[in-house]
């Protein structure tokens, strides 16, 4: 460096003393003008003096910091450097195409394959595929679910970010007499039917502590919230059996995914963070629905209308009442009446068709309880129903559940709210639960002799939070009727991804 300063500043001198001696050769200059370009030249040589220094301080300095024994990269080590980074570019980019799902925002894909087996004393003829008065008294199934979700929007400074979710289901088509309407697929065809098909957004900031209030607003296809287990999805149900209450035939618009707008959030929320522990002290959901099912268009002019409160003991993640939960649930809507002895179908559209809920819920591992009381009334036509007598009668139903269970091992990684461990969700492999479950259904209040009991007992293994195999004894008993008992054992293997 020092080398080169030394020829910058020979090569200002002579340059200078060469313009000098071709001054001089072309007219001899005066003593004025010599001693000016001398200044000149001398305030050029302490320029380029100044900067040498400068330069070697700033060498010595690098020198100091170069480790000992440290190379010094040359042109062809930047340049093989270069080299190597356009590679890696190439084959990132040649992996993403071939080897990636692309997708234009952020996605998360999952859902869960079922294998099941059914054993029955007495089933029934509408759910077998054999000829009628030979039902089958043992089979095997399958089902799957397969769901996307993701952002649409972001927002980086409060977290009101817009979110969506699509899910679709697989089932099998079940038909008596091996017979199907021309409006039905075919017997042993498969059915895909969407399940969530809807858009949130969160109302409050959500990028904050645990301690911050939620509310989100959902639009489109969803699980209303009334009650427990309506709101349970399949790979988090804990018994083998729905509730009767949840049927096809008895309180099922509560039971359903109905298209709508649906607010839910929650107030006052007790934190734990040596848990990861978050307990909203009040929970509320209201929306309007149609009202009449998934994937169907709304039959009538009128909406339903629903809402939900539950309140969780405000107290620490180490207290014995820690989530004791008690909620509370309400629907009021409207349907349709069809006549049978008219050629119009429709007799009414307002009808009325209204449910209350009540639950209670205890979770404090190793024990758990829950009970759950869901009551209908509707209007039903008198027979018979004709458009110009649509006098109708009202029927109350009841149904109510308790289910209690035992936990073995740690439930936490199988219960998101209690994961408090930082470890992966398969690191207990000996999670698992036994419960009792009583169901109750009555039909028509009014009717005497008419009850439905179910007593279900049962066994879950969790391998990981999606993934677990269960089985269940069902005895379904007729009180006061006479019928025989039925007895329903279950077992099916169901794993997420």
């Amino acid at each position: 460096m020092k080398h080169i300063a030394r020829k910058k500043i020979v090569s200002s001198i002579s340059l200078a003393l060469l313009a000098l001696a071709s001054n001089a050769q072309a007219a001899a200059p005066s003593t004025e003008e010599l001693l000016k370009q001398l200044q000149t030249l001398r305030a050029t040589v302490d320029a380029l003096q100044k900067q040498v220094q400068e330069q070697s301080e700033s060498l010595a300095k690098t020198r100091e910091a170069i480790p000992e024994g440290a190379e010094v990269a040359t042109s062809a080590d930047i340049d093989g450097l270069r080299s190597a980074l356009e590679d890696y570019k190439y084959d990132s980019a040649r992996n993403r195409e071939y080897s990636t799902a692309l997708t234009t925002r952020g996605l998360t894909i999952g859902g869960t394959l079922t294998g099941s087996y059914t054993s029955s004393t007495s089933p029934s003829v509408a759910s077998s595929n054999r000829p009628q008065g030979t039902p089958a008294e043992n089979s095997f199934g399958v089902g799957a679910s397969l769901s996307f979700a993701g952002n649409l929007y972001r927002d980086y400074n409060d977290g009101r970010n817009l979110d969506y979710k699509l899910g679709l289901a697989f089932s099998a088509p079940k038909f008596s007499n091996s017979a199907a309407s021309t409006n039905s697929p075919a017997q042993g065809d498969s059915v895909v039917r969407l399940t969530d098909v809807y858009l949130q957004y969160s109302l409050f900031k959500t990028n904050g502590g645990l301690e911050n209030e939620k509310l989100t607003v959902a639009f489109g296809q969803q699980k209303i919230p009334f009650g427990l287990e309506a709101q349970v999805s399949d790979e988090l149900k804990p018994t083998v059996a729905t509730a009767q209450f949840l049927g096809t035939s008895a309180l099922n618009n509560i039971g359903q995914r109905q298209i709508g707008l649906i607010f839910r959030g929650d107030i006052e929320p007790t934190v734990d963070y040596g848990f990861n522990y978050r307990a909203p002290l009040v929970e509320y959901a209201f929306g309007i629905v149609n009202g009449n099912g998934a994937n169907t268009s709304d039959n009538n002019s009128r909406k339903d209308y629903l809402g939900r409160l539950t309140f969780t003991l405000p107290v620490d993640y180490n207290s014995l009442f820690r989530e004791l939960k008690i909620g509370a649930s309400y629907y009021a809507g409207s349907k349709n009446l069809n006549s049978t002895t008219s050629p119009w179908p429709v007799l009414a559209d307002t009808a009325r068709s209204n449910r209350t809920g009540f639950d209670i819920s205890y979770n404090h591992n190793p024990f758990g309880l829950t009970y759950e009381r869901a009551e209908g009334s509707d209007d039903a036509l008198l027979t018979p129903g004709t458009t110009t007598d649509p006098t109708t009668k009202r029927i109350s139903s009841r149904g109510q559940v308790l289910t209690a269970f035992f936990n073995f091992g740690d439930i936490a990684q199988w219960s998101k709210n209690l994961n408090r461990v930082g470890k992966f969700d398969d690191f207990w492999p000996s999670t698992s639960q036994v419960y009792y479950r009583y169901d109750h259904w009555d039909p028509d209040t009014h009717i005497a002799k008419n009850e439905i009991l179910k007593q279900t007992i049962g066994y879950n293994l969790f391998f990981a939070q999606t993934t677990k195999f269960q089985i269940g004894l069902t005895h379904t008993s007729y009180p006061n009727q006479n019928k025989s008992a039925i007895d329903d054992l279950t077992a099916l293997f169901q794993y997420g991804f």
